[in-house]
């Protein structure tokens, strides 16, 4: 699972929107974001299901579409639906129109630009409404759901891998087992059983008991990749720093909580006596890497799958 920023954009002119959209493409790439458009470019596709959605993470809209104040009105439409979403509103008339009309109309949450400006306001806006909405406590929560889908990532490839390897099945599930049996020096009542099944079995109890953990997983995968991939192939580095990631996520589950603020929240692991801050630096150093890490697993399996 990517994680996605949503844009609901009303543009007419498709050229100048198709040079912008790189500069937020990449903008909100190195926030730790894909990017997700919705695009309106008239008033036929502007359908009532679009502005009654509360999945968009920002609007953007031009005010003129085709010589009238369209952009205006998908505004207010917005607003009556009860939509609240932050708008950017925009033209390249300049802003004394806009103005106007967010005062006749008393818009909430809009934010004026022309277009020589719309990259500088683009940026301040995405970031004031991160650290609006996306407080650590709930940064904290979408990094461990999105996690959760590496798990299922990785678990497709070691599946895939074991249905490639044709006679060295045997070698194959014996060096999983070994990396269980140094993860649980202990043999607990879980593992004992699991390291009793045969080949088939193993292979599907991976994902059904998550027995083998996550950083065991990618650290296999990294391995297996060294021979899949080239070691200057972006998606190779892309891999090696989902470990780092998955460390982390630990962290984010288990450590307890000594201090929490709009800011940060600092976690302790008394045992080692360790601390880890989690701020919105980090969390966009997290959301790149998983957004990277998601796309580098999906084109590995692809690849050893063709």
């Amino acid at each position: 699972m990517l994680i996605n920023f949503k844009i609901l954009w009303c543009e007419d002119d498709k050229t100048w929107r198709d040079e912008t959209q790189a500069m937020v493409e990449n903008h909100l790439e190195n926030l730790g974001f894909n990017a997700e458009f919705v695009f309106i470019d008239s008033a036929d596709s502007a359908s009532p299901a679009l502005l009654q959605s509360s999945e968009y993470d920002l609007i953007l809209t031009d005010l003129g579409f085709h010589n009238t104040n369209f952009g205006l009105e998908i505004i207010q439409k917005l607003r009556s639906n009860q939509l609240y979403t932050d708008v950017l509103f925009y033209s390249s008339k300049g802003t004394a129109e806009l103005l106007a009309a967010m005062k006749e109309d008393h818009l909430d949450g809009v934010f004026i630009s022309n277009r020589t400006d719309f990259e500088s306001k683009f940026d301040k806006l995405v970031k004031c409404i991160l650290r609006k909405t996306l407080h650590p406590k709930i940064m904290r929560g979408i990094i461990i759901g999105a996690l959760s889908e590496i798990d299922g990532a990785t678990y497709n490839i070691l599946k895939k891998k074991y249905e490639l390897s044709g006679d060295q099945k045997n070698e194959y599930v014996n060096d999983l087992k070994k990396s269980l049996c140094d993860l649980h020096k202990d043999r607990t009542k879980k593992a004992r059983k699991i390291l009793k099944e045969d080949n088939d079995q193993f292979i599907e109890s991976i994902e059904s008991t998550q027995v083998l953990e996550s950083r065991k997983r990618l650290d296999k995968i990294i391995k297996f990749s060294k021979n899949d991939l080239a070691t200057d192939d972006e998606h190779h580095a892309n891999l090696s720093k989902l470990p780092d990631v998955s460390n982390k996520r630990n962290k984010l589950t288990h450590w307890k909580k000594i201090e929490a603020n709009d800011e940060q929240i600092i976690l302790k692991d008394y045992l080692r006596d360790e601390s880890y801050t989690f701020n919105h630096s980090e969390a966009a150093d997290l959301r790149k890497n998983i957004n990277n890490g998601f796309k580098a697993l999906n084109h590995y399996f692809n690849k050893i799958n063709s």
